[in-house]
């Protein structure tokens, strides 16, 4: 409960041009003056808060003219308090009061494709209400707009994916607008809107992959460039695949599973990208498949070993380096997870990594095997250990698997020396090549 009301008055610090007071703690209401408090919902799983959300408190006036009196936000559970106002409607009269919420916030803007506005509803009227607290209860928002609030919720949508990211990294993402229902499939225009079907409101990992498009991009107004056709399994370009497989990765971290949801609104499905490996049916290998991309940032993130027997990855690093170097990649406008690669070794590996060195050897062979794991190879030609240096090591093991074949009961893809001579055996090559390399650092 504690941190749901830290999540509030986060929010509520954030929203610009709002007094710190207004829906905060009201003042005691004095003659004159009118407080409106009450509470949003609408209908999933039974009722749910309409949050964060603003509320507008307005006077009626001649010729159903709506006069705005005042504005506050919602809480996490929908409840609002707006005011002290005063209660006079500017002739001595006192207020004819209509309350109205709209999906308009510092953190998303959620439009109606059909008239273009946020979406929006006002009530009903309490006439000339008395000085004090005016009490309108519980207000309800109608069923065809269900998707609309989900979209902007902190519970399912896009303001708790927001709330993630600057609760865990201090990143203030800034605010996109979401259309909907527009087209037939869901797309992020860069620095414009996120565009979502129909059903695209009811697939969390769809909108928050949109998402992670936008925060992508704001981070240096930089998007690179994707083919307009991928796949998470196959092969796309170096490009795609980096800022498809940042946009698969991300609903997995917010909502902290390993299944990202695929869909066409039609037809679903899940794929697993957490025991995924170079013997994955289905799956293309290498840094040109986003799905590889995700697999490697999840298991550079995440505390989860994959299942035997291809489990090489042992790295439980959190988000704090992923983050930082992702967002380096972006401000340098570069465009592939060898980028990401070579900017997370330059920023966190010294040479030779010794004392001095914020991080270690063991750390440095940890992530190039996570990134192994995903059938992504990063490591030096022969450093079959990834431990920074070619040696008797190496080269002993690549001669102890010879005449191993990809199928065999000991066959292991550490050992199918890369990149020269991934070909699915062991044999002379592998072991000359390491040996061609024996005594190279490469860290």
């Amino acid at each position: 409960m504690k941190q749901i009301w830290i999540l509030a008055l986060a929010f509520l610090i954030l929203q610009s041009n709002i007094s710190f007071l207004a829906g905060v703690a009201p003042a005691k209401t004095t003659t004159g003056n009118l407080t409106v408090k009450g509470q949003w919902l609408f209908s999933y799983n039974g009722w749910t808060a309409a949050s964060p959300a603003q509320v507008n408190i307005y006077d009626l006036g001649p010729g159903s003219q709506l006069n705005l009196k005042g504005t506050c936000f919602t809480y996490p559970n929908g409840s609002f308090s707006c005011g002290p106002i005063l209660n006079d409607d500017g002739s001595g009269n006192r207020l004819d009061i209509v309350v109205g919420i709209f999906a308009n916030t510092s953190v998303c803007h959620i439009l109606d494709s059909s008239s273009n506005p946020y979406f929006n509803l006002t009530t009903t009227v309490w006439i000339n209400c008395p000085d004090g607290t005016l009490d309108v209860g519980a207000l309800h928002i109608r069923q065809d707009q269900t998707g609309a609030w989900l979209l902007d919720s902190w519970t399912f949508g896009i303001a708790g994916a927001w709330y993630r990211l600057y609760s865990v990294v201090g990143y203030n993402t800034p605010t996109v607008t979401v259309v909907w229902p527009f087209e037939s499939w869901p797309h992020y225009h860069s620095g414009v809107e996120i565009d979502l079907p129909d059903w695209g409101w009811f697939f969390q990992d769809v909108f928050l992959h949109e998402y992670a498009h936008h925060v992508m991009y704001t981070i240096a107004n930089y998007l690179p460039s994707c083919l307009e056709n991928h796949s998470i399994t196959r092969t796309s370009d170096l490009s795609t695949a980096w800022t498809e497989g940042w946009a698969d990765f991300f609903p997995l971290w917010v909502l902290g599973h390993t299944k990202i949801v695929v869909t066409n609104g039609t037809h679903y499905g899940e794929i697993e990208l957490e025991n995924v490996n170079w013997n994955s049916s289905g799956w293309d290998d290498g840094g040109k498949v986003e799905g590889r991309v995700a697999g490697a940032l999840l298991d550079i993130y995440d505390s989860t070993n994959d299942a035997p027997p291809w489990n090489y990855e042992t790295l439980s690093d959190g988000i704090g380096r992923l983050w930082a170097t992702m967002s380096q990649v972006c401000q340098e406008h570069k465009s592939t997870f060898e980028d990401f690669w070579k900017d997370w070794n330059a920023t966190y590996y010294t040479h030779p990594i010794g004392p001095s060195s914020p991080y270690n050897l063991q750390d440095w062979g940890s992530t190039l095997m996570a990134i192994f794991q995903n059938s992504i190879d990063y490591r030096g030609l022969g450093d079959v250990n990834a431990d920074g240096l070619v040696s008797m090591i190496d080269v002993g093991a690549i001669a102890r698997k010879f005449g191993s074949r990809e199928g065999d009961a000991t066959w292991d893809y550490l050992y199918d020396v890369w990149p020269l001579n991934r070909d699915g055996r062991i044999d002379m090559k592998d072991i000359g090549l390491a040996a061609s390399k024996y005594q190279t650092h490469y860290c």
